[in-house]
């Protein structure tokens, strides 16, 4: 009885916020393993809400008796007013009540309007069972007092991040993730155990670990069966309909894209397991990347540099903005006149038409045998042209015919640029025009054969992608062109945004904030800690899949799943490093980071030493090992302690690991400076290029204006000179032929 007495006073004292850390962190403890106690806490929850509800109730009967003397209709008004106000408050507090329990906080519900096409079908129709409108949660981690954090099994340091997300599985959904992953989610895409289609709303969870911050604090390793692996992002999936799993159609399974500043060659997608509350990698499968269509206007075919060098030269024909009508209408006259010979300076045609002279209806007609269409039809002689595209070319394929064909993509307009940049570079266009129903890959390696060893490296990256056509999107087709369409114009607008910002700025704004820019950025590089944000910093918005390069696949499981791709660095032998933990408390990991090729492997520890292990020095892999990173961290009783250390493994014998306090922000903050392929850094790079871009079309324009007064100054001098002499001249006419002066009465008056 004494026992009960005591548990009961100490789950009064939990739920009532009286312990001690080191007390609460006890009684979690024997919390997980007594059923008894845990019907108690429940027990004790439910009694003091009832004791609540009794005192309400008691203190509206209390209002209504001081209120005896007023008529029926204002008590009822007057008692109806704080019922509904001591109810609002009872379950306001009743709920964060029940929050202070909880180890996640829901902070923020965003509604998705927009409404996607999918299949012919719209996402809005209403069905006979009802479905939740598309929304997303992000649930943000309490910080914890538990010996151990677990997520589905795997030991982690912080609760992930998980974003939920309302599907119709009827007409399915277009889901973009807050660190850019893009899933779309095909209309029936989900079915039961025993393979029936669901049709009520599905809750779709996703946990994006993209950075070094969220691999290393879910505790996400990159070893597969103990070979290491380079990280290309991980993601966890989980579905459930009314509180119960459900399976996604392995017929039409899921399109993932996770955006990347590189592709790099030989990824794979893994299978993630838990073993030993540690993530493993297994059963790697290609990677499969569809082309999206997207709108010809968002689209740029320009040779690099030239809507630039428009800006450094207005106004220019009662023009003062360069806006893209213009600019296109500026290239799209640049055809060369009819007996003009070509030099290898600048890319050269002889043609007999210009480009006013062919209407859009000539160039839908010549092009209309699409996929075989030739850009020669259209009587141009292109034999002439040494170096890039003619720009007939580029004007005639942005027309319909080509719209709903690999020519309406992101990943086409890319290789437009660099076909700007090369000998024949219209010919080798064509190779991709009369080829248009095959796969873009197929054409990529067609051009690597054409191409000398110095342009072949281009060609031969853009061939490795693997890229199919569009018409392999089909299920997904309709959600990416919507998406990539609406990305495209938002980040088109605040490039432009940006730029008229910057326009504003004097010479002395612009030189501080280029500085101020370089200054950070060096700073973050160097890992010395990361300063103030720049103002402008979150101008440009975070990278995505339809402006950035993407990782893709299809994907019909739940669980983890990583882009990665084996490293062989320890092919050639290895070298050993020991790591000597001096204070290890609680739960304690270490790991190698190498930043160059984006793994993290926690290392094996026996008891206070944990070992790495390197290739031999001298050996091809050497190179990347220069700059090599220990992280240490460690949890007890809900406080933290970490270590890192920044060196070169062939430069030391050993490393000294040494925790100190530290809190997740500042972890977090440290995290940050160590991952070089910041999406922030990014971002900056760009503001400070565009900066320095209008500093320089600025000088030229200076140079402009300088070079047209030196020239006004010599017309003037010379005028005045002209001036000068005609004058010397009609006084000399005046002597000789007496000009202005009558010798006579008869004499001709000059």
């Amino acid at each position: 009885m004494r026992d009960q007495l005591k548990n009961i006073e100490l789950v009064d004292n939990y739920l009532n916020g009286k312990l001690s850390a080191e007390e609460k962190a006890e009684f979690i403890k024997k919390l997980e393993n007594s059923i008894e106690l845990q019907q108690l806490v429940k027990t004790q929850k439910e009694l003091a809400q009832a004791v609540q509800r009794k005192a309400l109730k008691e203190e509206i009967k209390n209002i209504i008796k001081k209120n005896k003397g007023w008529n029926n209709s204002s008590k009822w008004l007057l008692g109806g007013t704080f019922l509904i106000i001591a109810l609002g408050l009872f379950l306001f507090f009743s709920e964060k009540s029940s929050i202070k329990q909880d180890n996640h906080v829901r902070i923020k519900t965003v509604t998705d309007t927009t409404s996607f096409k999918a299949d012919g079908k719209d996402s809005s129709i209403k069905q006979n069972n009802p479905v939740v409108p598309p929304n997303t949660t992000k649930i943000i981690p309490k910080p914890s007092n538990e010996a151990e954090i677990a997520f589905n099994g795997l030991s982690t340091w912080v609760k992930p991040d998980v974003q939920v997300f309302h599907v119709n599985p009827v007409t399915g959904a277009t889901i973009e993730g807050s660190d850019g992953t893009l899933v779309i989610v095909p209309s029936n895409a989900f079915i039961d155990k025993n393979n029936k289609l669901i049709t009520g709303a599905v809750q779709f969870e996703m946990v994006e670990a993209l950075t070094l911050e969220d691999m290393l604090l879910y505790n996400l390793g990159t070893t597969a069966d103990g070979k290491a692996l380079e990280t290309g992002g991980m993601l966890h999936f989980n579905f459930t309909c009314l509180g119960k799993e459900v399976k996604i159609n392995p017929e039409r399974p899921l399109y993932v894209e996770v955006p990347t500043l590189e592709i790099k060659k030989d990824m794979r997608v893994f299978e993630g397991e838990i073993i030993n509350k540690k993530v493993n990698w297994k059963n790697p499968r290609p990677l499969k990347k569809y082309l999206v269509n997207v709108d010809f206007n968002l689209l740029d075919f320009l040779p690099t540099g030239f809507e630039d060098t428009v800006k450094t030269l207005l106004p220019f024909k009662g023009h003062t903005g360069a806006f893209q009508q213009f600019v296109d209408s500026l290239y799209y006259s640049l055809l060369l006149k009819k007996g003009f010979k070509s030099t290898k300076s600048m890319w050269r045609g002889d043609t007999s038409i210009s480009i006013e002279s062919i209407s859009r209806a000539e160039i839908i007609t010549a092009t209309s045998d699409v996929p075989s269409a030739s850009l020669t039809s259209q009587k141009i002689n292109s034999e002439a042209l040494c170096f890039g595209i003619d720009p007939v070319s580029i004007k005639t394929i942005k027309t319909e015919p080509y719209s709903k064909t690999f020519i309406a993509t992101k990943e086409f307009a890319e290789r437009v640029i660099e076909l700007h940049k090369l000998e024949k570079g219209n010919d080798l266009l064509q190779l991709y025009i009369n080829n248009l129903s095959r796969n873009m890959s197929y054409v990529d390696s067609l051009i690597v054969k054409k191409l000398g060893n110095k342009n072949k490296k281009i060609f031969d990256a853009f061939a490795a992608q693997e890229l199919t056509n569009i018409k392999d999107a089909q299920i997904y087709q309709d959600k990416l062109s919507a998406y990539y369409n609406k990305k495209h114009k938002e980040y088109k607008k605040s490039a432009e945004d940006l730029q008229t910002e910057l326009n504003k700025k004097n010479e002395v704004e612009l030189n501080q904030l280029v500085n101020e820019y370089k200054n950070y950025i060096n700073i973050a590089k160097a890992k010395q800690g990361l300063i103030n944000q720049p103002a402008l910093a979150n101008q440009l918005p975070k990278g995505n899949v339809a402006t950035n390069s993407s990782y893709s696949f299809q994907w019909a499981a739940s669980g983890w799943v990583n882009i990665d791709s084996y490293l062989h660095l320890l092919s050639k032998g290895s070298e050993e490093l020991s790591m000597t933990i001096s204070n290890a408390e609680g739960t304690t990991e270490v790991y190698q980071w190498l930043n160059t090729i984006n793994n993290l492997t926690p290392l094996v520890q026996n008891g206070q030493i944990a070992k790495a292990l390197f290739p031999i020095r001298n050996s091809i892999y050497a190179k990347d090992m220069k700059n090599t990173f220990c992280f240490a961290i460690s949890r007890k009783e809900g406080e933290y302690k970490w270590f890192d250390l920044r060196y070169n493994p062939y430069e030391i014998q050993s490393v000294k690991v040494v925790l100190e306090p530290s809190t997740l922000p500042e972890i977090k903050k440290k995290l940050k400076m160590y991952d070089i392929k910041n999406d922030l850094v990014e971002r900056l790079n760009k503001v400070e290029e565009q900066a320095i871009q209008i500093q320089n079309q600025r000088k030229i324009q200076l140079a402009e204006m300088k070079k047209h007064k030196e020239q006004l100054k010599l017309i003037s001098i010379k005028l005045e000179q002209i001036k000068r002499e005609n004058q010397v001249i009609e006084k000399l006419r005046s002597v000789a032929f007496l000009c202005g002066k009558a010798k006579d009465d008869n004499s001709i008056e000059y």
